[in-house]
Formats: structure tokens, C-alpha cells, sequence
């Protein structure tokens, strides 16, 4: 019965819910807006996509599953890798030989990286803009940015490994970053001047931190899910096997190959580049290191406190949780299965009853769905501002009402989260403009619907009882939809208690927030064919649902090549680069005095002397002209504690490609004594690198 949601605009008069589950947040009318965006593409897909092999319901399952391919095939590839600077590329190379091992294992290794990244976006997006990450949920909220992050390091670091061109680029700008940082006394970007002098451990160290950084993403992910009952950890065989036979198609039809080989003594103008992790490529070669780190800073303030920065009110960071009656309690743990969140325990009892145990809350990680409400036969757990007795007692009230009413027999239950919200009803009598021929009861989550309610409605007189939720994979409360489907279906208790024929008039519409439009449609639609009870949507065909997942699976792999290989230009057009190192201690000297008689007082008998003497290390500088003119002088203080070690530093110009004069001048003395100096004319062309290096004597390169 579902079918796509018009825009249809219905303001909504009054709510059942006295609290949404959560507070208001900041934003929130934006965040819904983009999340309709969402609803109605799964709107669309349930039409002809089942739920078990829809990317856009289990995307956080998918970007798991897809990590653990790029993590297998990565190992398999060491097979045929050699990680030293001066291998690596011709090893990676030489795999192409084998376009049907070697280099399908490569490009598998790639493009699952690259759809572990997609699909990692795709949920976060799903979450954030579904508000799905306040309250007790903000460990999954920071898990998962850490996850992202981990991963995007992953890849980004794993493009150093191929050292070709876009290889040089990410070591170039991943030093510039941290070269920042007051901790290391060598600049780091000595170790990548030329190709000469690359320092191989910087390169096995890459290696090492892109094979062991997958064991701390394990945990990050493990501590993500570690609140969840039934997380969708990894995707069915089903599945499974659909993303691994697309990734396989897609590295077959465009296998992963290098760029050009690296070097030092070039500046890339542009190249292809994989946008999904070498996107920042574009800020690291345009910004300065200060501003770089200014805007990790900005990120973290901003992304990590999130849950908690959008509240409107802090001091109402959640609605009240679920309560549990110790007295109602029969131990039989259908709440302890269904809770989404691991928020129920099974305790020992309290009250001497005689059975083995008793629910009990987690405050802490209750999010208010109200779904062990549905869960529980002698109703005695439960939102205590939402109950299913009173609400029972309630829709007894309308069925006296109905009873005298023979073209109003309809009652429809409605999720608060799901198109039905914007239902114009009347919270007192249950009337809804809308659908004339139904009392409507609004729900926090179509979870919470205990299933006593559509069986009494239904055998006393009612001719259809419509339940209206969100859609698949839209669901706020994550399993609402799911186990509302297992008690109508009798695999989850407790069940639906109904003949086959009664059990007919109950229907569940899986809808999201798009709209209302189809809604009242379909209930009218409902309401009018209730005679003949036989009536139903048709299933999909095996056809239509093998046809549209194709589709939808070329779709996704395609939008994972195509940022995968797009073009990139580097800002180095018209431009040529001139470095100098400088690695020079400056002139030593010793301040010798007399200790005073006071000084000398203080000290023990074995360790006095006559004098004191200190010793110090003149700072060194160095000044750089083209064609007689001063482009740049500073001066360099000495490394260490003392400041008695060698002076250090790197000068990174941008100079006009053609002939020029340079001229490096060092001055290592307490005096103005530039003592070491060297000219020479360079024909320095555009796109190139040329590097002068002082250590204690002049190399230009």
C-alpha cells in the first residue's frame, strides 16, 4: 500500500505527544528539511527495493562491510608490494601484468576504500540530519566522527604508499602541517628535499601507522555500536554479495592505476585524483600551516561537542525515561529483547515474587521511544507520560462512540516521527480533518503500539485498524518498524492474537516524513476496500526487485568511480619553487666570572670552584636574494634545551620561472659577518623544484 508521498501542506492543529522524545534543538526545521530528502528516496525505493539489499537503509552496515574488503585485499596486495620509497611504485606497477589477480586485487582494495568512505558519509548524513544523535546517543555520535576520521587517515596515508605524483603531494602537504608543530628540532620536510636524500624511515613509518591504525578504527567501531541491541554491524550474504560482485565489475571495467612516478625535482601541475580521500589536496596546497591547523582546531570544537552545543536547553537534555512496575513484572524479558538500546537489564527480583528476575532502566541510555511499552504483556513497563492504559481506556471511549457511527468504523495509530505527524487532529476526540472516517491516535514511535489495542479494537467491532510508521531505515528509534512487523507477524511477542481473516484488517503503512498526501489516500483507500479484507498490496516481483537493485548498485558504484578519478590542478601553473635548507651550527663561546663569596657560601665543601662559566651557541642567518634583491632574511635560534645545538630551517619561495642571479648568504657569528656566501645563475623552468642545501658548505640542486 505504500506509495510516493505528494507535497501536500497541513498545518498541524494539536499533538498527542505532550514532549517530543527529545528537546528542541537548534536548527532543527533545516535539519528535517534535508532529511526529507532521504525519506523520500527510501519512499521511492520501497517500491521496488526490499529493505535487505537497500543501500540507503543499511548504509552504516555497507561502510563496515566494505572496510573489511579494503582491509583483506590490502593484505593481499603486500604479496606483490614492496614498502620502500624506492620500490614501491615499480612493484604496484609491475601488478598490472596480471589484470585478473594482481591488479584485481589492487583496484578491489581501492574502490571498497573508496565506498567504505561513501556509505560512512551517506549514514553520518542519515543520523545527523534524522537528529539521531543527542542524548544517550552521543557515543555513537563521536565514535563514529573518530571512525571517519580513522578511515579517511587510512586512505589518505595509503595514497603516500603508491609515491607517485599524488603520492608527493600528500607527503609535501602532511609535512607542511605538521612541520608546525614546536616538537620537532629537524624540519620535517628535510627528509623529502630530493629524491636523493628522502629518508626511508619517514616512508616505513607511513607504512607502518596505514597497516596499525585499522586495530584502533576496530574499537572506535566496536565502542560505536556497543550501545545498540541488534546493530547491523555488517551486511547480510545477501548483500554482501551484491556490493562484492558490483566492486568486482567496477575493477574490472576500470582498473586502479597509478599516476606518474614521483619526484622531487618537479612541481605537478594537475593529475587525476581520488576526491574521496585526497579532496583536502585542494586547502593543504593553497593555505598556510597556521590557518590549516586553526581549521582542525575549529572542526573538532565544533563536530565533537555537537550533541550538546545544538541544545536549546541543556537542562533538558532527554524526556523522561521508561519506568518499570516491579508488580506487573513476570520475568518473561520480551522488553530486555526489544529494546533497541541495550537501556533494559534482567536484575534479580526485589519483591519476593516468585520469578527468577525483574526489568530495570538505564536511565542513562533510554531515548523515550517507548517501545518496550509494546513489548510487555501485563503492561508494566512503559513511558510514564505516554501509557498504554490510558491510552487503552481511551480508544474504549471511542469505541462506544463508533459504535453508533456506521460510516466511521476506522481507527488509524500514527507514529509522531512518520508523514503522519502532520495530521490535522483533534488530541481530545481523536478526529482528524483528514480522515473523516477514522479516530487517529498519535504514538512516540510505532514500537510503543501494544498489540492488546489493535486486537480489541478489531474484536469489538472495528473493520480496520491502520498503523501508520516511518519507512524503513528512517525509523528514530532504529527497530519501531521491525518489531511492529514481527508482533503483527507473530514472530516477536508478545504477538498479534487474532484469526487469519481478523488479522487482515490490521495494516501497516511504512511512510516517512515527506508528506500526508499519500497517507489520505491509501487510508481512504483502506477504509473503503475493508469489505473485501482480501485486498492488499501486491509484493514485488522478483523481476521488478532485480531490475531496480542492479540499477541502484551501478548507480552507487559509478557515483564511487567517478570522485574516485576525477582531474585536479595544482596551483603551480606559471609558478617554479625555490627551496633552502640550512643545517648549520653557529659559532660557539664561553662567558667565564668568579663566583662571590656569598655564592660560594652556599655551596658544599667538594663542589666549589673559582669560576662559572657558560656556555652559548650563536644563532644563525641567512639571507636570499634573486637578482640582487632581498626576498627573504632570517635568523635561526639554535636547537635543544640549551639552545647549544645546530640551527635549522627551511625557506619555501615561489619565484617567476626563467634566468635569475640567487644568492644564499649565512652568518653564523654573534657579529655581522656573512661569511659563507655563493652565487649562481639558475634557468629555472616552470614546474620545477630546485633545492640549495647548507651544511656547512653549499649543494644546489
Amino acid at each position: 500500500m505504500s506509495k510516493e508521498l505528494t507535497k501536500e501542506k497541513v498545518i498541524t492543529r494539536s499533538l498527542d505527544l505532550p514532549k517530543e522524545p527529545l528537546p528542541a534543538i537548534l536548527g532543527e526545521s533545516i535539519l528535517k528539511k534535508f532529511n526529507r530528502i532521504f525519506q523520500y528516496i527510501n519512499n521511492i525505493l520501497y517500491k521496488f527495493v526490499p529493505s535487505h539489499v537497500n543501500p540507503f537503509v543499511q548504509a552504516g552496515a555497507i561502510a563496515n562491510t566494505t572496510m573489511i574488503i579494503a582491509i583483506v585485499t590490502g593484505i593481499i596486495v603486500l604479496f606483490w608490494y614492496i614498502p620502500s620509497v624506492n620500490f614501491a611504485y615499480d612493484s604496484l606497477e609491475s601488478m598490472k601484468t596480471s589484470p585478473y589477480s594482481a591488479q584485481l586485487i589492487r583496484s578491489l582494495h581501492r574502490y571498497s576504500s573508496d565506498a567504505c568512505i561513501l556509505f560512512a558519509i551517506l549514514h553520518g548524513a542519515q543520523m545527523f540530519f534524522g537528529r539521531r544523535f543527542t542524548g544517550p546517543r552521543w557515543l555513537a555520535w563521536f565514535t563514529g566522527i573518530a571512525a571517519v576520521v580513522m578511515v579517511w587517515l587510512i586512505g589518505w596515508l595509503g595514497y603516500w604508499l603508491l609515491w607517485d605524483v599524488r603520492g608527493q603531494e600528500v607527503a609535501v602537504s602532511t609535512i607542511k602541517f605538521f612541520d608546525l608543530l614546536p616538537i620537532f628540532s629537524d624540519p620535517l620536510i628535510n627528509s623529502l628535499l630530493t629524491d636523493d636524500n628522502i629518508n626511508p624511515l619517514i616512508f616505513f613509518l607511513v607504512f607502518f601507522f596505514h597497516m596499525i591504525l585499522p586495530l584502533p578504527l576496530g574499537a572506535a567501531m566496536w565502542l560505536h555500536v556497543t550501545r545498540l541491541n541488534r546493530g547491523k554491524i555488517f551486511t547480510n550474504l545477501r548483500m554482501t554479495l551484491w556490493i562484492i560482485v558490483s566492486l568486482i565489475v567496477l575493477s574490472l571495467i576500470y582498473p586502479a592505476y597509478n599516476a606518474k612516478p614521483a619526484s622531487m625535482s618537479i612541481l605537478p601541475m594537475g593529475f587525476t585524483m581520488d576526491y574521496w580521500y585526497l579532496a583536502p589536496l585542494y586547502i593543504f596546497e593553497r593555505l598556510s600551516e597556521g590557518t590549516l591547523w586553526l581549521m582542525t582546531l575549529l572542526a573538532i570544537v565544533i563536530l565533537i561537542p555537537m550533541p550538546w552545543i545544538l541544545l536549546k536547553d541543556r537542562k533538558k537534555e532527554k524526556q523522561k525515561p521508561a519506568k518499570t512496575d516491579t508488580s506487573k513484572c513476570n520475568a518473561c524479558e520480551n522488553c530486555f529483547r526489544d529494546c533497541p538500546y541495550n537501556a533494559i537489564t534482567m536484575v534479580p527480583r526485589t519483591d519476593g515474587k516468585n520469578f527468577k528476575a525483574q526489568s530495570e532502566i538505564k536511565e542513562s541510555l533510554c531515548v523515550s521511544c517507548g517501545i518496550c511499552a509494546g513489548s510487555c504483556a501485563t503492561m508494566g513497563i512503559g513511558l510514564p507520560w505516554f501509557t498504554v492504559p490510558d491510552k487503552r481506556k481511551l480508544t474504549n471511549q471511542w469505541i462506544e462512540e463508533l459504535s453508533k457511527n456506521k460510516d466511521k468504523n476506522m481507527v488509524a495509530i500514527v507514529c509522531g516521527e512518520s508523514a503522519g505527524r502532520k495530521l490535522n487532529i483533534n488530541t481530545e476526540t481523536g478526529e482528524c480533518d483528514n480522515l473523516p472516517n477514522y479516530k487517529v491516535l498519535k504514538v512516540p514511535c510505532i514500537g510503543w503500539v501494544n498489540m492488546v489495542i489493535p486486537e480489541q479494537l478489531i474484536k469489538k467491532g472495528m473493520k480496520g485498524v491502520l498503523l501508520i510508521s516511518c519507512g524503513e531505515g528512517d525509523c528514530s528509534n532504529r527497530e519501531g518498524v521491525t518489531v511492529t512487523e514481527g508482533r503483527l507477524n507473530g514472530y516477536i511477542g508478545p504477538a498479534l492474537k487474532l484469526s487469519d481473516e481478523d488479522k487482515k484488517r490490521i495494516y501497516l503503512l511504512k511512510a516517512s516524513g515527506v508528506s500526508t498526501g499519500a497517507i489520505i489516500k491509501q487510508a481512504e483507500k483502506f477504509s473503503k476496500e475493508m469489505n473485501n479484507v482480501e485486498y492488499r498490496e501486491k509484493p514485488i516481483s522478483k523481476g521488478k526487485m532485480l531490475l531496480a537493485s542492479t540499477v541502484l548498485y551501478i548507480l552507487f558504484m559509478s557515483i564511487t568511480y567517478y570522485f574516485s578519478d576525477l582531474s585536479y590542478a595544482t596551483p603551480y601553473k606559471g609558478k617554479a619553487k625555490l627551496l633552502v635548507s640550512l643545517d648549520h651550527p653557529g659559532e660557539s663561546s664561553e662567558n667565564c666570572r668568579k663566583y662571590t663569596e656569598e655564592e660560594l657560601s652556599k655551596m658544599r665543601p667538594h663542589m666549589r670552584k673559582a669560576e662559572v662559566c657558560e656556555r652559548q651557541r650563536a644563532a644563525v642567518s641567512m639571507r636570499i636574494k634573486i637578482d640582487g634583491k632581498i626576498i627573504s632574511e632570517k635568523t635561526y635560534k639554535p636547537a635543544g634545551i640549551w639552545e647549544d645545538g645546530k640551527s635549522m630551517g627551511v625557506e619555501n619561495l615561489f619565484i617567476e620561472p626563467g634566468k635569475h642571479e640567487v644568492t644564499v648568504e649565512i652568518n653564523d657569528s654573534l657579529k655581522n659577518d656573512w661569511k659563507y656566501k655563493e652565487t649562481k645563475e639558475l634557468d629555472i623552468k616552470e614546474g620545477t623544484r630546485r633545492v640549495i642545501i647548507f651544511r656547512r658548505q653549499f649543494q644546489w640542486y
